[in-house]
């Protein structure tokens, strides 16, 4: 019994001398950081301007343009009607202001319009009214187009048109100015070109207003056996053509079709300060 105890004891002084041994760790850590900045900004600004002139005008620009075509129970029957209308090499090289309506069949109306107001003031600024130089005042320049066209209970009936040709070829080029130009070779059409244009130089108001308004209505059209054209372009594919290099207000109106409205308004104010 007694060396039992002394064995045991032995065993466990061996055990604590081992505990009390020194121990070095060595050891590698990788890390891996991935940094994500998400920032968004949001302004927002309203800007309200509330501006009152109240001025006496001292002088003024006034252009108005009004213009009515009506077509309106008309009857038109036809059997082996071609027509053709054409604009060949014309319209070429021009400065200022042309007009051109054509038109072959059978009731259309054509119309060319212009207005045109211009207040230059009194004289150079000294009020010697030379016109050099329009004087410092108030102005006003005021621009108004008005236009109705209406097509109400027409009856068309045709038959056996082997052609029926709208042709604008190598024209209306290298204009500088106002063209205008309707051609029609079908049958119950109006045409319009309206230029308005109101200046006020030195002035401080501009205020331009337009209307138009086109009706057709109630018509009746038969055809049988009926061919049409409309073209604008070079008489050689690829080479020539129409309407270009110019310069200014071109208006163009071209109809081969049977009932139809076609209008161009253009519509100006300025106040040039």
């Amino acid at each position: 019994m007694k060396k039992i105890v002394v064995l045991a004891a032995f065993f466990l002084l061996v055990a604590t001398t081992m505990a009390a041994a020194d121990v070095s760790v060595t050891g590698n850590v990788s890390k891996d950081k991935d940094v994500t900045v998400k920032e968004g900004i949001t302004i927002t600004k309203d800007v309200y301007i509330d501006v009152d002139l109240v001025v006496g005008a001292e002088k003024a620009a006034e252009a108005e343009s009004f213009l009515n075509q009506d077509q309106t129970g008309n009857f038109a029957c036809e059997n082996c009607a071609e027509k053709t209308a054409e604009v060949v090499g014309s319209i070429v090289g021009n400065s200022g202001l042309v007009n051109l309506n054509q038109a072959t069949g059978n009731m259309a109306n054509q119309s060319n319009a212009i207005s045109f107001a211009l207040d230059t003031g009194n004289g150079n600024g000294n009020g010697n009214g030379n016109g050099e130089e329009p004087a410092p005042a108030y102005g006003f320049a005021h621009a108004q187009t008005g236009a109705e066209q209406v097509m109400v209970r027409n009856e068309i009936d045709t038959v056996n048109v082997i052609y029926r040709d709208a042709l604008i070829t190598d024209s209306i080029n290298d204009n500088t100015g106002i063209v205008f130009v309707n051609q029609a070779v079908g049958n119950i059409s109006n045409q319009a070109n309206i230029l308005t244009v109101g200046v006020s130089l030195n002035g401080l108001v501009a205020l331009a207003e337009a209307d138009l308004g086109q009706q057709n209505a109630s018509n009746l059209f038969t055809e049988h056996d009926t061919k049409k054209t409309a073209l604008i372009g070079g008489l050689e594919p690829g080479e020539g053509g129409s309407i270009n290099g110019n310069t200014g207000v071109v208006g163009v109106n071209q109809s081969a079709g049977t009932l139809g409205n076609q209008l161009n308004a253009v519509n100006v104010s300025a106040a040039i300060y």
